[in-house]
């Protein structure tokens, strides 16, 4: 009976336990603050345009990985001088059942702060979320987030006017705009089909006809500030470019785009590399059907009255002593150099110019010459016939 008894009260726990953990259970709708994979913000500083402003900056790639890795400002905030991170060109999805903002961080985390929206459904312009601005919040909370009122938000702007780190320094992780019905789970990371076709799709299709789709980022060994992407951009209905960024600092030739080889050796071939100085260079034979070169000088100052075209006499003694055409390369330099394909033309084409004027010359010269051989050959003739007569 003893053995019952027990067995008894175990069936009990097990019921109630099973109870308490079915109640418990949170299903998923979109009238509750759904897991971080809605989202809208990954990747926002490609997806959107984002602006940071005051001393105490954090890494705005960071706020958007989907990482959770926090950043830290080097110097603190302060009422007077606040950060402030504002996200514009959201999707206007109306907040329907719900929709939260909010952010999260490790250490160091916001003590006054202000989130707000700018709404497009009632025209309001920017309407304040939460503020707590002018008291704190509480010490030892690393995360936060509320629900947004009945809106469409195109823009969110977070307003950091003290923190509980260090000095003031502000620590942040994620930046967050949850949206059960505006978002699919993880639109604007990097998504892989696992159909047949193996596609991998860089964020997703927005209504936008015009201007940049999602940039696959490239990160890792260092941040230097040089961004690197790619990414499609649209100039229209069915025009579109596949662009590749490099730098952001034009001209800087050391900043290019290359394709080449890693051979045995562990070390980088390049083999097709375009520079930032708008220069290209082609280790290999370059195979096109046309090439166009834009020329902004060409040679046609050779038929100007001004030129002064070289006597044939000095252009033989040029040749004798330099070995080569007066303002044409020599061999030496032109495998030290190489050739400039528009210059050389237009260089060539100057030599065929003054080639055509000494032919000119020459038939002028031909044609005096055959004019005074006829009056010489009439003489001639003529006086042949007067002997005759005589």
């Amino acid at each position: 009976m003893k053995f019952r008894r027990n067995n008894s009260v175990v069936v009990i726990l097990l019921f109630l336990f099973s109870a308490i953990t079915s109640n418990s259970q949170v299903i998923t709708t979109n009238r509750n603050p759904v897991g971080m994979e809605h989202n809208m913000l990954f990747n926002a500083v490609s997806r959107y345009k984002v602006t940071q402003t005051g001393d105490a900056q954090v890494d705005l790639n960071t706020l958007f990985d989907g990482a959770f890795g926090p950043t830290y400002s080097n110097v603190g905030v302060s009422l007077t001088n606040p950060t402030v991170i504002t996200i514009e060109g959201l999707p206007s999805y109306h907040s329907q059942a719900g929709a939260w903002v909010g952010w999260s961080t490790r250490y160091w985390a916001p003590k006054r702060f202000k989130i707000e929206a700018f709404d497009t459904y009632y025209n309001a312009g920017w309407m304040t979320v939460v503020d707590y601005s002018n008291n704190d919040y509480s010490y030892g909370n690393y995360d936060f987030k509320i629900q947004l009122p009945s809106m469409s938000a195109s823009a969110l702007r977070f307003t950091f006017y003290q923190s509980w780190g260090d000095g003031g320094k502000l620590g942040l992780s994620e930046l967050f705009y949850l949206h059960p019905e505006g978002t699919r789970p993880y639109d604007g990371l990097l998504k892989y089909d696992e159909g047949t076709t193996g596609t991998t799709n860089v964020g997703g299709a927005n209504n936008s006809i015009n201007g940049y789709g999602s940039k696959l980022l490239f990160l890792g060994v260092s941040d230097n500030t040089d961004p690197l992407w790619i990414a499609r951009y649209n100039n229209g209905a069915d025009i579109s470019e596949l662009r590749v960024n490099i730098t952001d600092n034009l001209g800087q030739a050391e900043d290019k785009f290359a394709v080449g080889v890693t051979a045995g050796d562990n070390l980088w071939h390049p083999i097709f590399t375009v520079k930032n100085d708008r220069n290209i260079v082609a280790d290999g034979k370059i195979t096109a059907k046309e090439i166009e070169v834009k020329q902004e000088v060409w040679s046609d100052f050779v038929f100007k009255p001004a030129y002064k075209l070289k006597p044939l006499h000095e252009v033989e003694q040029f040749i004798q002593s330099n070995g080569h055409l007066p303002e044409i390369p020599t061999e030496t330099e032109v495998k030290q150099n190489g050739v400039n394909m528009g210059e050389m033309q237009s260089k060539l084409l100057q030599k065929i110019e003054e080639l055509t004027l000494y032919v000119i010359e020459q038939q002028k010269t031909i044609s005096i010459q055959q004019s005074q051989i006829r009056k010489l050959n009439n003489k001639f003739n003529n006086h042949n016939n007067h002997k005759k007569n005589d």
